[in-house]
């Protein structure tokens, strides 16, 4: 428990009179029961426990524990202090020692429960991210599972959204990034510091992130995702002005149009960088290269005309209700997408399978992505040839990381007979994805190659 009583004692220390007792939060009950020696052991145990465990705590099932879904917290603290909305007080009701007034009112003080329950859930997260962190690069030291950059970016990342809410609802706090921080290094940094370190984590995360949607149903369901981290540094820059200012009680701010932000080694002030970050979330939302590999959505005939099924039903093809089985279900004949890679011939016979196209089997495209492949792998920099293929559909740039690597070949080469050997080569082939769980002893790797026939 020794994390906790680190943020009790930031509570009591470093925030000023705001806070003079946080029993409360020495009393939080862990999530589980994993003896710290086990809870590392494997990869799946430094994800599982490491990464997946840290977002038990975004949402929350006690008073301002949580960044929404609950009360007294952060959600309260920037809603009804406004003019969005006001909690009446109604007789005997929804007085409550006349908290929702003092919030509604400004007078919330400076012996406030909510407010220091909401610095303690906050500091609480740092706290067990820092702890994450640690774990994630501990295991790196006698492991080289090409996920560990990954997963140590998606924590970085979590903690620099916590430190964001923190920066915004505080202004100024201690930065502290180990979970065994002595008394005498925790102080108080300037916000424009936070300021500085939360946009630094974030922009060094995000390459590393999975481009992913973290709305849609699969892995990165509800996870920090690139998209997420270009919201955050998106309302950061527009908020640059603020959380620039170290002194917010003097009736001057720093002017946006002179704060600068470094993007991809280019100059750029604040709203600039809101722009170009807002861009980029409309850019990770969906590869240019789906449309051009895959059938989904409303289905038209090569005239324009609708498609139905037999029963008059317009066709649509819905990605995301694919599974394993989806027998007996609305989505029977119409889950998952279907291949709109190559030309259609329409003189195509024996129900379209004997075409005159020709066999696509090696491409240039494929030159380059081994080439930027091996030179990463190398200790070199392969960004030219990732952004060379990239660039011929219009993708923006990415940095060639082994992970961003492993997507690009999936974008480009979709319908092209090559994951398995991408997947087996970068240690992935025998793990569990989708709907898909591992074998018992697969991690031998003896899927990895078929079985010789017999006969």
């Amino acid at each position: 428990m020794k994390k906790y009583r680190i943020v009790y004692w930031l509570a009591a220390v470093c925030c000023l009179p705001l806070f003079t007792a946080c029993n409360g939060f020495l009393r939080e009950d862990p999530r589980d029961g994993t003896d710290h020696a086990d809870a590392y052991r494997t990869l799946s145990d430094v994800y599982l426990n490491a990464v997946a465990s840290l977002y038990n705590y975004v949402g929350g099932y006690a008073d301002s524990q949580g960044l929404q879904g609950t009360g007294r917290g952060v959600y309260d603290l920037n809603t009804f202090t406004t003019d969005e909305a006001i909690m009446p007080t109604r007789g005997g009701d929804w007085y409550d020692g006349g908290f929702w007034q003092g919030l509604y009112l400004h007078k919330w003080g400076v012996s406030n429960d909510a407010v220091q329950a909401t610095w303690e859930y906050l500091y609480k997260v740092v706290m067990l991210s820092n702890k994450s962190v640690e774990q994630i690069q501990k295991f790196g030291e006698t492991h080289d599972d090409p996920e560990l950059p990954a997963y140590l970016a998606e924590v970085r990342a979590m903690r620099a959204m916590y430190y964001y809410y923190l920066l915004d609802l505080f202004g100024r706090v201690p930065l502290v990034l180990s979970s065994s921080a002595s008394m005498s290094d925790i102080v108080q940094s300037e916000r424009k510091t936070v300021f500085d370190f939360v946009v630094k984590e974030l922009q060094e995360a995000a390459p590393l992130l999975a481009e992913s949607r973290s709305n849609r149903p699969g892995d990165y369901y509800g996870r920090i995702t690139r998209p997420v981290a270009y919201f955050l540094l998106a309302k950061l820059a527009l908020n640059a002005e603020v959380y620039t200012d170290n002194d917010w009680t003097d009736g001057v701010r720093p002017d946006g149009g002179t704060i600068s932000f470094t993007i991809d080694g280019r100059q750029q002030n604040a709203w600039q960088a809101t722009v170009t970050y807002c861009d980029r979330i409309t850019a990770a939302e969906v590869d240019p290269r789906f449309d051009k590999c895959y059938f989904a959505g409303v289905m038209y005939d090569l005239k324009g005309e609708l498609i139905r099924l037999d029963d008059g039903t317009v066709l649509e093809y819905h990605p995301w209700e694919v599974a394993v089985d989806i027998s007996d279900t609305p989505y029977e004949k119409t889950a998952g997408a279907r291949m709109k890679k190559y030309a259609i011939d329409t003189d195509a016979t024996k129900d379209g399978k004997l075409m005159e196209n020709d066999i696509v089997l090696f491409r240039y495209a494929d030159v380059l992505l081994m080439k930027s492949e091996a030179k990463v792998r190398n200790g070199e920099n392969g960004d030219a040839e990732l952004a060379q293929v990239r660039s011929r559909v219009g993708a923006v740039a990415r940095p060639a990381t082994l992970e961003n690597l492993l997507d690009e070949r999936l974008l480009e080469f979709a319908w092209e007979g090559w994951r398995r050997q991408d997947l087996v080569r970068f240690g992935r082939f025998t793990r569990a994805y989708s709907d898909r769980p591992q074998l018992a002893g697969e991690e031998s790797g003896y899927t990895t190659v078929f079985p010789i026939p017999g006969n």
